[in-house]
This record gives C-alpha cells, structure tokens and sequence, in this order.
C-alpha cells in the first residue's frame, strides 16, 4: 500500500514536471512550481527526487515513452496500408506532433549545457532510439534488413522534426506546403529505390 501511495506521488509529480517544462520551458521550471502542479511541498518532492534533474530526467523518460505510444498507435492502425511510403510519413508525424515532442526537444536542447542533465538524458535517449528502431523492425520487416532502411527512417525523423521546432519558433501549425511535399517525394523516391521498383519522379 505503501509503495502504491509512493508511486502515485512520483507520477504527479512527473506529469507536472512535464507540463511545467511544457509551459515554461527549462529555465522557468522551478521545483516550486512544479510543486504547485501538485499540492505537495518541495520536501515531499526531494522524498522522491534528490535533485529537480532526476525529476526532468522522469520527465522526459515520460515523454519519449509517450511519443513511442503514439507511434506504436499510428503504425498499428495503418497496418492494412499497402503504401510504405505514407505510412513512415504518419509515422513522421506521430513521433514530432504534441507537447511530449516539444518537451523532449526542450530538455535535449538544455542539456547541452548541462553535463548533469545530460548524462541522465543521453542514456534515455539512447534507450529509446533503440526501441524506435526495433519498432521499425517489428512493423516492415521486408525493408528493416536492407542496410539504408533505418538511416532513410531516421533522417526523414529528424527531417520532420527540425521541420517542427521551425514551425514552433515561428509560432505556425503546421509546415510548409512546399516543404512537406518535397520530402514526402524524397521519402516515396528513397523507399521505391530500396524495395527496387521504379520511382515517382521528385
């Protein structure tokens, strides 16, 4: 009972890192304010957390593990697409759309400066990179061992990411028409090259 008591603190206590990193960014997320997402008092907080780092470290592991949910959700409900190519780009999608993408991209961002953060971060990252790939595995297994698969698929990621954090700086919903159907087309030309059938024309 205890520890179920303990592990719904911890979980308040993630989600309102999460959502203070959401509002705020990094550098106005206080353990404070997170606290006050709460109702709990910082000495509750440092119960659970040593320092507010492993709180934002709980944070972001939330987000990536979010992100990987609603990859997961795209992937399964386009499973009956015959069309690789659109299905990799609601992939794009899923994985650089919401808060949990900018929050990840926040904290990834502040602990470049940080070596504290960072080393908690880097291996988060890591981890989730890996099941992203296996997730890519598991979903086209006829593409995933060809060698340029998974660096296609990680490229148009980041592509669609950066993409993303443009249109957030720029305070816009969406990218650019132009844009987006430039590299869907590079997307559609590199997934056609790899399975050896002829390409649309870019």
């Amino acid at each position: 009972m205890q520890h179920a008591r303990s592990q719904i603190t911890r979980d308040k206590l993630v989600d309102a890192a999460l959502n203070s990193v959401y509002r705020h960014g990094h550098k106005g997320t206080t353990t404070q304010q997170i606290c006050e997402g709460t109702g709990l008092t910082q000495g509750a907080l440092f119960r659970h957390f040593e320092t507010k780092n492993e709180v934002l470290h709980s944070a972001f592991s939330r987000a990536l593990e979010r992100i990987l949910e609603h990859c997961e959700a795209s992937l399964h409900a386009s499973r009956g697409q015959a069309d690789t190519a659109h299905r990799l780009w609601q992939l794009a999608e899923s994985a650089s759309a919401g808060r949990c993408h900018l929050v990840a991209v926040e904290l990834a961002v502040a602990a470049r400066t940080q070596p504290e953060l960072h080393r908690l971060l880097h291996e988060e990252a890591l981890h989730y990179r890996d099941r992203f790939v296996a997730l890519l595995g598991a979903h086209f297994p006829e593409y995933a061992s060809h060698r340029e698969f998974i660096p296609v698929v990680l490229s148009l990621i980041t592509q669609y990411v950066g993409m993303a954090v443009t249109n957030c700086l720029l305070f816009t919903h969406s990218p650019s028409s132009e844009r987006t159907e430039w590299a869907r087309r590079v997307l559609q030309a590199e997934i056609a090259r790899i399975a050896g059938t002829p390409a649309p024309a870019i």
